[in-house]
């Protein structure tokens, strides 16, 4: 080490003794060296340092006498590492150093000594520290000993001590973690237990012929109880006589390297098929030109196998007689430049067949580095074929060129002809033109979209976009691409007719959208241009509108004749329930005569009597029924007052029964008895009606085990909140608009007022109706109708 500036930074203060005195120096049990690199490199130290490294006792004159260099030049003869050895190492920098620098020096007599460095900043210098803390030959042998078994327990592969019976006298870390957790304690357990699951001699270890005194093997396997492949090695350890007392195993997981190692293989087997798989003759030489490898396309081209090309070089094989010495010299300046002209390019060049003809081929030349050598990568391609029909391409353009000049005068008298003629087309084209304008905006101004289609089905023009078409340009494009499949097929069915005679059909086209459908008025006729050649006319207009206005009024004509049906549907229950009344009481009545009767006979069979009972009840019952039928069917105004609404969800389950005893279909009712409303009774039953029929007919394609209706009231805030959901599909997917406006349906024979009744007759009764999808499924109505005093009092304490 030479006498160069040192670099100190204000680092943390390994120890500061020097400054407490020369007394507290001398006394520390360690050498201490210490450097004053800002005083041109002197250098102190104390006299545990001189006894170490053999100095005489530091005195002020000899400590300003000694440079650094010439104190390391001492020292490196008592250490093992000979001139490697440096009091301060090469990689020590003081720049930024945050930490003491540690390390372990051996020297020849067999003492370890122990270094630390560190930088201290003192009042008026900064100093360097080292401290030298000497272990003797005895305790070094078991330092030697302890750093030994750390590093046997660092290394990461599995490494163990075995007998010559071949139980495990010690285990390294590795070892001890991964088989401890399965096998317990390790020492004393047969290898053979850890490795290959038993300890038959069947099978075999690796280490089994090394503990029957063979020698040292190194093999790559699989073991039985683990999985990948490991390289194991073992080897004999003998005693200090000679006498061999056990094997060191060590096993070591190679399981990537095998992969790796496989896939190279299969790399190298990929990059020979494909060399010899190439179309092109590949060959590869050394900077000498000697081939080392020639592919089978090579050989088709050159006529020589690989056999008696490899080994030869190419003046030997391909280069011709009169290239050898261009060839032998670019291949020397190759040696010595690895470079030449004709490297990166590509080049047409003569290569000498087998038989010594001479083969027109193209030849790129690369170099390659393969394991710090270079070689010359040459792909070869035959262009025989290609340089003959060249020559025939060349001969052919010489004849052309001569009947071009033959055919250049007859050309230029027929130039002069079609200008003339150009004249009068040009004349022609102008008074077409004017006509077209003329005739364009007499068909621009029709209401109606007027098409001008070619035989083939093609637009020549239009007068603007057809109705029902999200194409703005039209023109050119096929006649059936402007409206759905549906809508196009029909149109083709009618282009294909081609009739002289005007074909009229209304066709009706799909939105996209789901907005709906259109209907469009299509007329064609067909006019013939040429004898085999005949164009078409089409005339559109959009007939939406008129449709759907007129089916606006059948659709209300049968909806005024429906209600008028059911309105004398009504009168007809009216008038039936009346008359059926009377002969329900005289049932009753004959009952109870009957009954008084049978009391007054000593004995009267019970049976009859309880029979008897029951008829008088189920008359009176059926009486009920029909006085509800007929409230629910006649005229009459409106009378709001208060009511149970328990009673009047009853009602309507009664008059509803026979439909949800059809459809099979359950109803769940949480409606409490005290819960009173202030509103119109026939109405409220109309409206709860409506409702159950309209789920009853939803559920009606649903199975019998999940149609149920749920009908729930409660009080909220001055308010009582009925709500009927059912278990059908909802509103959520319907198509047809708002269920709520009137006539919108999605039933084949319903007229679409169910629920617009529901909402008037909610609205009359100072109540609101609205509809959703219930987040269990199905379809759910809210009601809100007034509460009376005592339900608003309990709805607002709630």
């Amino acid at each position: 080490m030479t006498d160069r500036p040192l670099k100190t930074s204000d680092t943390h203060l390994l120890f500061s003794m020097y400054e407490e005195g020369p007394g507290a120096f001398e006394q520390l049990p360690a050498g201490v060296l210490t450097i004053f690199p800002e005083r041109g490199f002197k250098v102190r130290w104390n006299s545990r340092f001189a006894t170490i490294w053999q100095l005489p006792p530091c005195q002020d004159a000899t400590a300003g006498s000694v440079f650094l260099a010439d104190l390391e030049d001492h020292c490196q003869c008592f250490a093992i590492e000979g001139a490697c050895f440096q009091l301060l190492p090469e990689h020590f920098s003081l720049d930024g150093a945050e930490d003491v620098f540690r390390d372990t020096l051996y020297l020849n007599d067999g003492r370890i000594i122990h270094r630390s460095i560190g930088v201290s900043e003192s009042s008026d210098t900064r100093t360097l520290h080292c401290v030298f803390k000497e272990y003797p030959a005895k305790q070094a042998e078991q330092l030697r000993l302890q750093e030994w078994a750390d590093k046997f327990d660092a290394l990461p592969d599995h490494i163990c001590l075995l007998d010559l019976s071949g139980a495990i006298v010690r285990a390294n870390r590795t070892m001890r973690e991964r088989f401890e957790p399965v096998h317990g304690r390790l020492d004393g357990l047969d290898y053979r237990l850890v490795y290959c699951g038993t300890a038959t001699p069947d099978p075999q270890p690796p280490c089994a012929d090394v503990l029957s005194g063979g020698p040292a093997v190194d093999i790559e396997t699989q073991l039985p109880t683990i999985e990948g492949w490991y390289r194991v090695a073992a080897t004999p350890v003998n005693d200090s006589r000679g006498r061999q007392w056990g094997a060191i195993s060590i096993v070591s997981d190679i399981t990537d390297q095998v992969r790796l190692r496989n896939q190279a293989g299969e790399q190298q087997q990929q990059l020979q098929e494909l060399v010899q798989s190439s179309l092109d003759g590949i060959i590869f030489c050394d900077e000498f030109g000697v081939v080392s490898l020639w592919n089978r396309q090579a050989e088709i081209i050159l006529g020589w196998t690989a056999e008696e090309a490899i080994g030869r070089s190419l003046d030997q094989v391909i280069v011709p007689e009169s290239a050898v010495e261009q060839h032998q010299q670019g291949m020397a300046r190759f040696r010595r430049k690895k470079s030449g002209p004709l490297i990166g390019q590509r080049t047409e060049v003569p290569a000498r067949h087998k038989d010594g003809h001479l083969v027109d081929v193209e030849i790129s030349i690369s170099a390659v580095e393969v394991n710090d050598k270079t070689f010359v990568c040459g792909s070869i391609h035959d262009i025989t074929d290609r340089i003959q029909t060249q020559k025939e391409l060349i001969h052919h353009r010489d004849h052309l060129q001569q009947l071009v000049e033959e055919r250049t005068a007859e050309l230029q008298q027929t130039v002069k002809k079609l200008e003339q003629e150009i004249v009068v087309r040009q004349r022609v084209e102008i008074a077409l033109r004017s006509f077209e304008e003329r005739l364009s905006t007499v068909v621009s101004n029709i209401p109606e979209s007027v098409l001008l289609v070619s035989s083939d089905h093609r637009i020549l023009f239009a007068n603007g976009s057809p109705p029902c078409s999200s194409l703005t340009e039209v023109v050119g494009r096929q006649c059936c691409e402007l409206w759905p499949s549906n809508a196009a097929q029909e149109l083709q069915q009618m282009l294909t007719q081609g009739a002289a005679e005007v074909t009229q059909r209304c066709i009706v086209i799909d939105e996209h959208d789901g907005a709906g459908e259109r209907v469009v008025e299509v007329s064609v006729r067909s006019i013939t241009i040429h004898e085999s050649d005949n164009e078409f006319v089409l005339v559109i207009r959009d007939i939406t509108l008129e449709r759907t206005q007129q089916r606006e009024r059948e659709r209300a004509g049968t909806v005024q004749a429906h209600l008028s049906r059911r309105n004398a549907l009504g009168e007809m229950a009216s008038n039936i329930s009346h008359e059926i009344n009377q002969p329900l009481t005289a049932v009753g009545n004959l009952a109870s005569a009957a009954r008084r009767s049978l009391r007054r006979l000593d004995q009267a069979p019970p049976a009859i009597e309880e029979m008897l009972g029951e008829i008088i009840d189920e008359a009176q019952r059926a009486g009920n029924i029909v006085h509800r039928l007929r409230d629910f069917a006649r005229r009459r105004p409106v009378e709001r007052k208060e009511l149970f609404l328990k009673e009047c969800v009853e009602s309507a389950l009664i008059l509803t029964a026979n439909e949800l005893s059809v459809f099979r279909t359950g109803v769940t009712t949480v409606v409490p008895n005290d819960i009173r409303i202030y509103a119109d009774t026939i109405h409220i039953q109309q409206i709860l009606v409506n409702l159950i029929l309209n789920a009853v007919q939803a559920m009606e394609g649903e199975n019998s085990s999940r149609r149920q209706i749920w009908i729930e009231a409660f009080v909220r805030n001055f308010t009582v909140v009925l709500k009927v959901r059912d278990s059908g599909p909802g509103f959520r997917d319907s198509p047809a608009g708002n269920p709520l406006e009137a006539y919108v349906t999605t039933k084949p024979q319903g007229t679409g007022l169910g629920l617009s009744i529901c909402l008037s007759l909610t609205e009359l009764n100072e109540g609101t109706l609205s509809i959703g999808d219930a987040p269990e499924g199905g379809a759910l109505v809210t009601i809100t109708l007034p509460a009376t005093f005592r339900e608003a009092q309990t709805g607002q304490q709630s």
